[in-house]
């Protein structure tokens, strides 16, 4: 169950009602350089609404979108930005879901220091990143 939605044109940003999960969908036609920044405006707010938990998880399910490489090197700074606002006190890991090239190029520089540092795994689908989120919740 959805318990916050917010539409910012082709991106809909969703909390998952009693988990701490953020995910975001993003479909075309989408203006990267428009819609990108809402994005992670949404999910810092939403990740500001959770409590109750140690750490928070994010999913960004990009398999409805065919970015070319200059929105993905403006989507990564984005990314770093939003990461400058971390609250080392409430961890996030990220979950991307998509497929090719471009999105592993993504999963990968997510991962390293200028954006971000965070271990990005690439899932094929939602239900996916999912059940990997709510394993490691189990584990921990």
């Amino acid at each position: 169950r959805v318990l916050f939605r917010s539409i910012h044109m082709t991106i809909v940003v969703d909390k998952y009602q009693d988990e701490p999960i953020i995910f975001a969908t993003m479909t075309e036609p989408m203006n990267f350089y428009q819609e990108i920044p809402n994005m992670f405006a949404r999910i810092l707010e939403l990740r500001d609404s959770i409590q109750g938990f140690p750490n928070y998880y994010t999913i960004v399910d990009m398999t409805g979108i065919k970015a070319d490489f200059s929105e993905i090197v403006f989507s990564l700074g984005e990314a770093r930005k939003a990461s400058q606002k971390r609250r080392p006190e409430f961890p996030n890991e990220v979950h991307l879901v998509g497929s090719g090239d471009l999105f592993e190029m993504v999963a990968k520089a997510l991962s390293q220091f200028q954006y971000g540092g965070y271990t990005a795994p690439l899932h094929s689908n939602t239900e996916e990143a999912l059940e990997t989120i709510r394993f490691s919740q189990r584990e921990k």
